[in-house]
C-alpha cells in the first residue's frame, strides 16, 4: 500500500497490525519521527525493545547486516523491529540494490522493518530507482510520502494543542503562528508548548507570540523586513541587534532578509497580471514555504516595483562587498538597512518615482 495522505496513513497505524516492511519520505520530518515512534511502539512493547530493536546509519551500513538483523529470531516478543535511516538507494551499486531487492521480496513475518528518510529529498516522480523501490515496498508493506501540512491544517493543528491544553488561541492569531514558524511543524509544535506553559489555561494573545518569540533564524529576519517596511527605524535596528549579539552571521542575515524582498518584488510583479497566489508559489518552488509569497502577496501592495527592484539591488551589492572586501561585515549591514529606509524616505517624499 502506498499512502499519500497523512490521515490516511495514520488511519492505518491506528486500526491496522504492523506491516512487514515501511517506508517513511517526504518533505515533514517531524511528522516521520512522530510516525517511525508509533510505528516502532506498535512493533515491540518497550519493555522488550532492549532485546528486539535495532537501528542503523543507513550512510555506514552495509545491505548484509541489515539482513542479518532482518533473520534474528524475537526474544520474548512477537517481533523484531529494524530501523535504517538514510539509506540512500540512488547511491546503491547495483550488487547492493539487488540484495536490497531481494530483501524485500519475501520479507521475515516476525520482524517490521522501517526505512526512514530525513537527511534528504526523495522525489520518486524523478528517480526509477525510487519509483521501483516504492513499488517493491508497496507490495509487501506500506510507503508513506509524510510531506509538508496545509497552512489551513496547521492552523486548525495549532487549535486544537491549545484547545487540548486548557486554553484559547483564535483563529487569526493561529495564522499568524503558524507564519512566525516558517509553516514548520516542528518549529509550531515547540512553540506551542512554550506558549500553552506561559499562558497557563488562559486565551493565547498576538502579544503572548511576540513575548515568547522564537529564536528562529528565518522567522526573526522576516520580523525586520516586516518593521522596516512599517517605516519602524527603532524597532528595525533594535531586532537587528538582537540578531548581531546573538552572534548570527551578518551574510546569512543578509541572504535571509533579500529572500524577503524577493519575494515582495515577485508578488508584486505578479499582481498586475493576476497570478493566483498557488500558482506563483508553484513557479519559483516555495512548497513547504508557501506562508513567504501568502506574506509577500498581502504586503507588496503597498510599495511600486520600482522600489523593491532598488532595494534588491542593494542587497546585492551589500552581499558583493561582505564577500570580496575586508570591510566589517556588521557594520556594512547597518548602512544597508539604513538605506532601505532611506529609500523609504524618498518614496514617501515622491523623490522616488512610482510605478
Amino acid at each position: 500500500m502506498f499512502y499519500q495522505k497523512e490521515t490516511e496513513f495514520a488511519r492505518h497505524i491506528k486500526n491496522d497490525p504492523p506491516a512487514r516492511v515501511y517506508f517513511l519520505f517526504g518533505t515533514e520530518n517531524y511528522t516521520k519521527e512522530l510516525y517511525l515512534k508509533k510505528l516502532i511502539s506498535k512493533a515491540v512493547s518497550k519493555d522488550l525493545l532492549e532485546f528486539n530493536f535495532h537501528k542503523f546509519d543507513g550512510r555506514q551500513i552495509t545491505l548484509d547486516t541489515i539482513a542479518d538483523a532482518c533473520e534474528a529470531l524475537p526474544l520474548m516478543s512477537e517481533r523484531t523491529c529494524v530501523v535504517v535511516s538514510d539509506l540512500d538507494v540512488e547511491k546503491l551499486s547495483a550488487g547492493d540494490y539487488q540484495k536490497l531487492k531481494e530483501l524485500l521480496v519475501d520479507p521475515s513475518g516476525s520482524n517490521v522493518l522501517i526505512f526512514v528518510v530525513t537527511g534528504f529529498e526523495v522525489n520518486e516522480r524523478r528517480s526509477s530507482r525510487y519509483k521501483a523501490f516504492v513499488d517493491l515496498v508497496s507490495k509487501v508493506g506500506v510507503a508513506a510520502r509524510l510531506d509538508s501540512r496545509s497552512a489551513r491544517d496547521l492552523i486548525k493543528y495549532a487549535r486544537s494543542v491549545a484547545q487540548r491544553e486548557h486554553t484559547e488561541l483564535s483563529e487569526a492569531d493561529a495564522q499568524y503562528l503558524v507564519g512566525r514558524s516558517n509553516d514548520n511543524m516542528l518549529t509550531l509544535t515547540n512553540e506551542l508548548d512554550k506558549l500553552c506553559a506561559y499562558c497557563a489555561g488562559r486565551a493565547i494573545t498576538r502579544e503572548d507570540i511576540d513575548r515568547c518569540g522564537m529564536a528562529d533564524l528565518n522567522a526573526s529576519i522576516f520580523d525586520i523586513s516586516k518593521a522596516i517596511l512599517k517605516g519602524d527605524y527603532q524597532l528595525t535596528m533594535q531586532r537587528l541587534n538582537d540578531l548581531i549579539e546573538q552572534r548570527e552571521e551578518p551574510i546569512a542575515i543578509l541572504a535571509v532578509l533579500s529572500s524577503a524582498f524577493i519575494d515582495l518584488y515577485r508578488a508584486r510583479a505578479a499582481r498586475p497580471l493576476s497570478v493566483p497566489q498557488a500558482q506563483l508559489a508553484g513557479l519559483f518552488h516555495y512548497k513547504g514555504k508557501e506562508f513567504r509569497i501568502r506574506n509577500a502577496m498581502s504586503d507588496c501592495a503597498r510599495f511600486p516595483e520600482e522600489f523593491l527592484r532598488r532595494a534588491i539591488l542593494l542587497l546585492a551589492q551589500t552581499d558583493y562587498q561582505m564577500k570580496s572586501t575586508a570591510i566589517d561585515k556588521t557594520v556594512l549591514l547597518q548602512e544597508t538597512v539604513t538605506s532601505l529606509f532611506m529609500m523609504l524616505e524618498q518614496l514617501k517624499s515622491g523623490a522616488l518615482a512610482r510605478r
